[in-house]
């Protein structure tokens, strides 16, 4: 599962951080995890990302803003790298789940393609959360409020344990 922070809601933004999490193959733990926080200059400067006057504004009204400053925020090539190799080391047959494709994961392919680097996925291995977590909106809800508002990390955890609890509810994935 990936989520990310941005600074923008289009391909171009720049990115704050990107958490991911890999659980098991029906769903019911998570196995390990990476949280990588962006240089914001560096993607301005460097790659021609933006920053959404919009979304700034809407960061600012957020009780949490540590998204906004990220620990140990590294250069953007250094973040596609570490990202890349934890895809990796989960194996060759894997899903990357985002809530939604359309946002975390094209954002991230853009990402990739003006750093020059290839992205660590496949079309067909791209999932979407958002879709099966329409199966059981309460839970979704529920487990939302709970994580780590805006935290890239928290947020991908919180959707792992959702697509567990829909896996089990409906017999997904179990022998």
């Amino acid at each position: 599962m990936i989520d990310i922070e941005t600074l923008g809601r289009k391909p171009g933004c720049c990115v704050l951080s990107i958490g991911a999490c890999a659980f098991s193959a029906d769903g019911v733990e998570v196995l390990n995890k990476t949280h990588i926080g962006l240089d914001i200059e560096d993607q301005q400067y460097n790659y021609q990302c933006h920053v959404d006057t919009q979304t700034l504004k809407w960061w600012f009204k957020q009780s949490n803003q540590s998204a906004l400053n990220p620990d140990g925020a590294v250069p953007l090539k250094q973040a596609l790298h570490t990202l890349s190799q934890y895809i990796s080391d989960q194996g060759k047959d894997i899903y990357v789940w985002a809530n939604s494709p359309q946002f975390d994961i094209a954002i991230l392919d853009e990402l990739y393609r003006r750093a020059g680097e290839k992205a660590p996925w496949q079309y067909y291995q791209i999932l979407d959360f958002r879709t099966i977590s329409a199966l059981n909106p309460e839970l979704h809800k529920a487990k939302k409020q709970r994580a780590g508002y805006h935290n890239a990390l928290d947020d991908a955890e919180a959707q792992a344990e959702v697509l567990a609890e829909i896996f089990s509810k409906y017999d997904i994935f179990t022998k």
